[in-house]
């Protein structure tokens, strides 16, 4: 892992005879920042010298938790839950399908309260943005895109104020 964490530019390899060990690598700097990374659940903890802390799970997920459904057919490539802050909790899903843009925002649209749809199309690439809200308030943004011959890339992203 190289990088450049609170300023200073910091690598740590975590391996044990050239295979990786997985587990937990903490970085800490001498203003009390941390960075927790758990490279067996795929997930990171940030903390700042004031207490704040970010987390973020790349791994798992269900449409449970998204609080909407996959798109039928299509296959996962990333997915993260994050805690942003204290006051909500964002839950995002990429997908890909071999369906067109509109397709997958004409099943995604009567599932929102107040949809509002933006569509662009430049240099052959079909982009489609859908939001609106869930029935508990939370905020969706959903995104099409279909660069010209690719699968379509769906991103669904829902924002829930935490009480």
């Amino acid at each position: 892992m190289a990088g450049c964490l609170f300023g200073r530019k910091s690598e740590t390899d975590v391996s044990r005879d050239g295979a990786s060990t997985g587990g937990t690598v903490t970085f800490h700097d001498d203003k009390g920042n941390e960075v927790k990374v758990d490279t067996e659940k795929g997930s990171y903890e940030a903390t700042d010298e004031n207490g704040k802390t970010t987390k973020v799970e790349t791994q798992g997920g269900s449409e449970a938790e998204l609080g909407l459904p996959f798109y039928p057919g299509s296959a996962e490539t990333t997915w993260a839950s994050s805690d942003v802050s204290a006051e909500s909790h964002v839950v995002m899903s990429m997908r890909t399908t071999s369906d067109a843009p509109q397709k997958v925002l004409e099943f995604y649209k009567p599932k929102l309260k107040n949809p509002s749809q933006v569509v662009s199309n430049a240099s052959g690439t079909q982009n489609i943005t859908l939001t609106g809200k869930l029935e508990n308030g939370a905020e969706v943004a959903i995104t099409a895109t279909m660069p010209k011959g690719e699968k379509t890339s769906i991103t669904v992203g829902v924002t829930t104020k935490k009480s």
